[in-house]
């Protein structure tokens, strides 16, 4: 792909080791004074081939895309990992993958969906990789859409497999680097990422409070 230019270079704008950068092979550009002006993201096919890049320009904040990076292709950072393991955090971009790779102490799985939050089709492409874990970690925008596009996705990854994180304090896993506080994202994914459950079906804690407190409840008797 011709746009694939740069270098593996730190991100010091999103407190990114050039280490993190090498490992989902993100190149970026410098100008004549040093600064970044792009990044560029690498898509790869079923195959494991890269067959796309997805460029992010620095000063507007704005992605061009070159070559194919459809919904068909694998996640970003799919190919880094292989499947099996107990659990993947899927994020809703590059940098926040990236982000939340290292929060998590750089070994384990985290990938992005490829088309932000209408990404149902990005999952469902995958879906065989996703279900190879024993635990997949939404951790989506925590926006609107990013909480909608959560409750679309959860079905499809099914209820004994997917749990949604709701970040409590910032917008994404960028935000938390950015801040420094890692190991606010680190406890938040451990302690606060809920499991999808399907409308209308109780959960065994669900029963066990219900028996707990039948007491409490107010009954309409009933007729002889």
């Amino acid at each position: 792909v011709t746009d694939y230019r740069g270098e593996f270079y730190s991100l010091p704008d999103r407190k990114l080791r050039g280490e993190t950068l090498e490992k989902y092979k993100v190149k970026a550009e410098k100008d004549a004074k040093g600064n970044i002006i792009k990044h560029h993201y690498p898509y790869h096919n079923k195959k494991g081939d890269m067959v796309g890049i997805k460029t992010r320009i620095v000063s507007s904040k704005k992605f061009f895309g070159s070559g194919n990076t459809n919904k068909n292709n694998q996640l970003f950072g799919q190919s880094l990992f292989k499947g099996g393991g107990k659990f993947v955090t899927v994020c809703e971009g590059e940098l926040d993958a990236m982000a939340s790779y290292e929060m998590m102490g750089s070994k384990w799985p985290c990938v992005s969906v490829n088309n932000g939050a209408n990404c149902e089709d990005n999952i469902r492409a995958n879906i065989e990789w996703l279900d190879s874990f024993d635990t997949v970690v939404l951790c989506l925008d925590n926006d609107e859409a990013g909480r909608n596009a959560a409750k679309k996705i959860a079905p499809i990854l099914g209820p004994n497999k997917c749990k949604i994180l709701t970040l409590a304090k910032h917008k994404d896993a960028s935000d938390y680097l950015l801040c420094n506080e890692g190991k606010v994202f680190y406890d938040e994914w451990w302690n606060d990422s809920k499991p999808f459950i399907v409308s209308g079906v109780a959960t065994i804690d669900d029963m066990r409070n219900a028996m707990l407190h039948y007491r409490d409840t107010e009954l309409i008797p009933l007729p002889d």
